[in-house]
């Protein structure tokens, strides 16, 4: 699971480890009110895998799922929007995927 961090005004950022083979790591979050993000997003979305957000009891989840045999770093922003006139918030997400070494390769 990706641990949050400040990271300045309404901004968060998180970093992931990852295999290629079988990845996925997951964010879990909320509002300062204990519910979860009524609506969100993703801009820019990252280059080598897929990011997927969803709430589920009580919390908003942001999880990744790089692309198979991928190795290198990937970054994507979350937007988390409250509602109303609230400001958005935002998770600058660091995934750093490995992949899985190959039987028999030199």
């Amino acid at each position: 699971m990706g641990d949050l961090t400040a990271a300045g005004q309404n901004t968060k950022s998180a970093t992931m480890q990852v295999r290629s083979d079988d990845g996925y790591c997951a964010i879990e979050t909320r509002m300062s009110g204990g519910h979860p993000y009524p609506s969100f997003g993703v801009s820019p979305a990252p280059e080598h895998g897929k990011a997927f957000i969803y709430n589920y009891n009580d919390h908003t989840y942001v999880t990744y799922t790089p692309n198979t045999s991928y190795s290198g770093q990937d970054k994507f922003r979350v937007v988390l929007i409250r509602g109303g006139s609230e400001p958005r918030e935002y998770i600058d997400v660091t995934a750093t995927v490995t992949a899985p070494a190959v039987p028999g390769a030199k």
